[in-house]
């Protein structure tokens, strides 16, 4: 995945937001964990506990770090923001996306860190 420029990112964001909520959008948590020290994961879900299991059974790492998962209204659309906040981050810093998740989320590693394998859960 390439990097987007600062137009394309500010285009993004000002479409994401004139878009209208979807009907299908509700209730959810959004949830973030970081594994073997700098590969980034953000995501959302309507069951944040069945999530998680998800992710540590098919996928397990003694090394993952979970985040606090964080109530919302409509976990799509702050899905949707979230992940165009973190393609800003990663413009902005030394972050660059590796790899994308079954789930369509961005995987993210330090560029200082050496390139390791990610195991993703199929769903």
């Amino acid at each position: 995945m390439a990097r987007r420029s600062r137009r394309e990112l500010r285009a993004l964001y000002a479409f994401r937001r004139s878009r209208p909520t979807s009907r299908a959008d509700g209730p959810g948590y959004l949830y973030a964990y970081v594994d073997r020290g700098h590969l980034w994961k953000i995501g959302m879900s309507n069951d944040f506990t069945r999530r998680k299991g998800d992710w540590d059974r098919q996928c397990p790492s003694i090394d993952r770090i979970w985040m606090p998962p964080v109530a919302v209204t409509r976990r799509r659309r702050a899905g949707e923001f979230a992940h165009v906040h973190l393609d800003i981050l990663v413009h902005l810093s030394r972050l660059r996306v590796v790899g994308t998740s079954p789930f369509g989320d961005p995987v993210l590693q330090q560029t200082s860190y050496p390139m390791s394998s990610m195991c993703a859960p199929s769903l």
